[in-house]
């Protein structure tokens, strides 16, 4: 069911020394940088998996909260599906809880749509599955 790794998202405190860091250490170019909902947002590939860095913002956003709790860290990862609408059939059929049963669209130029697995679900950091637009 799962093609391929489609991002990775890191919770960060410092969005500013996290891209000098990645910058210096790995040499990536971030290719945009935006604030949206609550965080500032900065984002490059490492092959053909995107990779975001997310810096709450919004001091009450539940980000900060899991920042203040965890640290920084991977937050989640998406993984690509061929079809969103088959991905849900499959995990209901298996038990699995979802965030949302309807689809919500990614940022603008990732053209994807996406749903998120529960909490819980995976041992770990939130799944999304994702499917290209």
């Amino acid at each position: 069911m799962l093609k391929r790794i489609h991002h990775i998202d890191f919770l960060v405190r410092n969005l500013d020394q996290s891209i000098a860091q990645y910058t210096k250490i790995f040499g990536v170019q971030i290719e945009n940088r935006i604030k949206i909902q609550g965080v500032e947002l900065a984002y490059f590939h490492i092959g053909d998996v995107l990779i975001a860095l997310v810096a709450p913002v919004d001091p009450k956003s539940p980000l900060k909260k899991q920042l203040d709790e965890q640290g920084e860290g991977l937050m989640h990862m998406g993984c690509e599906v061929e079809s969103l609408e088959a991905a849900v059939q499959a995990m209901k059929a298996k038990g699995v809880r979802l965030v949302n049963e309807k689809p919500r669209p990614g940022l603008q130029d990732w053209q994807i749509k996406l749903i998120d697995l529960a909490d819980g679900e995976t041992c770990g950091p939130t799944i999304q599955l994702v499917e290209r637009v």
